[in-house]
This record gives structure tokens, sequence and C-alpha cells, in this order.
């Protein structure tokens, strides 16, 4: 990335800030929200395991820890939603200020705005899984240690590029169709159902096997692997490798989609029209 393109990213970057810390209640919202999201499956945990382990758990999933292991889920989908909103919806809101036109004929290349709208969502997404992180590690006895800690990040790269990759094709599709909210939550509701953030897809053959098909999947046996059954990162390189594979799979198909949407926007005259 050339040093012009580096201020691109952070003069983009530095504007997302800014507007999202002009509503005081959406840094309000990220700060909050996410520790609430938590307390149901907590209780739900207590309901249905009648504590923090169960043995016929343990059976499914090779960890009795029930709560913590939904946790981890929760804490995952903390940076899910962080990563596709974030970007899939950036052309939109630009079309809300008024300036998506500009946008579109900058002589900058549009992948370094692409990834300047998404970097502030991903960073308030992490901060937020942190937090949630830490609830876990406090009151749950998760443990992460140092050595877990670089791991863990990379699996966050990992999942996060691939999130992108999906995201970008959906900002072009916005171009499009316009309103894609209902779209975005759409693709997000299949992503939950068909891997095991709150749930062991192993449940049903039918969800085990469309899980395969999921990055998510992958992302969040690395991460549980890490943290509750304490395996290194080398015992886990079969899913580290399939996470490689779908990150550059979803980033070429999704700048082929931005870039089949953005030249049909064009040609038909819709990029203008909010």
């Amino acid at each position: 990335m050339r040093q012009n393109e580096m201020r691109i990213l952070l003069a983009q970057f530095i504007k997302e800030l800014k507007i999202f810390l002009c509503y005081p209640m959406e840094y309000v919202a990220w700060a909050v929200f996410p520790f609430l999201w938590v307390f149901p499956f907590i209780f739900q945990g207590k309901a249905l395991a009648g504590g923090i382990k169960s043995q016929s758990f343990a059976a499914m999933t090779g960890t009795e820890q029930f709560i913590p292991w939904v946790l981890v889920g929760t804490v995952i989908s903390s940076l899910v939603m962080g990563s596709i909103w974030g970007l899939a919806m950036g052309l939109r809101e630009e079309a809300y200020w008024g300036t998506l036109e500009l946008v579109l004929i900058s002589p900058a290349r549009q992948s370094i705005i692409l990834l300047g709208m998404a970097l502030t969502q991903t960073v308030w997404g992490m901060l937020s899984a942190m937090g949630q992180l830490a609830v876990c590690v406090l009151f749950f006895g998760v443990s992460v240690t140092l050595g877990k800690i670089l791991p863990l990040i990379l699996v966050m790269v990992l999942l996060t590029t691939g999130l992108w990759g999906l995201a970008i094709a959906i900002a072009g599709l916005s171009l499009y169709i316009k309103e894609i909210a209902g779209f975005i939550n759409g693709v997000q509701y299949i992503i939950y159902l068909f891997s095991p953030l709150r749930y062991p897809v192993e449940v049903t053959r039918f969800t085990y096997l469309v899980s395969l098909f999921v990055p998510l999947t992958y992302a969040l046996v690395l991460t549980r692997g890490i943290i509750l059954l304490n395996k290194p990162l080398y015992q886990l390189w079969r899913e580290a490798l399939i996470l490689i594979a779908f990150d550059i799979l979803l980033l070429t198909l999704g700048y082929g989609v931005f870039r089949l949407f953005e030249r049909k926007a064009r040609k038909t005259g819709v990029a203008s029209i909010y």
C-alpha cells in the first residue's frame, strides 16, 4: 500500500470516527448493549444445563462448560456485526450524507475507501468483543493467558478478512437496490443459524453439513479450541487453512460482485438515485 493510499485510509477512518462520535447514544449503545446480550445466554445456560457445566453437552462439543462455550459465541457475534454492518452499510450512508457521487468519481482506489469505511465499525466491534471476553474471564472462569492472545488475534484477523469480503459484495449490491439493511439482517440470521455461535451445529446432520460452508464455523472452532480446550494453534491447522481459503475466496468474489453492481449502477443511472 502506497503512502498516499495510507493517507486516504487514515482520512476515511477519521471521518467515520468523527461521524460516529457525533451521536453519543451510538457509542453508549456499543459500550452497554453487548453486555446485555450476554445475560440471556447466561440465564438460558443455567435453565437448560442447571449450571456452568453439562456432561451431555461435553459429549457433543468436547467441553462441559456450557455457558463459557455460548459466551465465546456472543463475543464473536459482536465482531461479526461490526464487520458486516460497517462496510456493507458504508456506501448507503454516503448516500444519506449526499456524498456518494463524490466517492464514486474519486480517483482513489475504491477498495481503499471501502476499507476505511470498515475500520471504524470493526474497531468498535473488537472493543465490544474484548469487553465481553473480560466478563467471561472475570465471572465464568475462562482462562486467557498471554500464550493464547496472539493466536486469538490471528483468528480474529482471519475472520474479519473473510467478513469484509462478504460485506464488500453487499456494499456493491446497495448501489443498485439501495435499502440494504433487511438483506444484511437476513444474511446475519442465516450465518447465525448455520454456525455454532449459540448451539452446537452437530445437533442435526443438516445444520452440521451446511455449517461446513460457513467460514464463521471454523473461526469459532479455532477460538473455542484455544480458549476452552487449551489447544495450541498448530493442533488446529486444518481449520486455520480452511479459514484462509475462505478469506481468499470471499475477498475475490466480494470485490468481483462489487465491481459488477457498481458498473451496473453507473450504466443504469441508479447510483445517483436516493
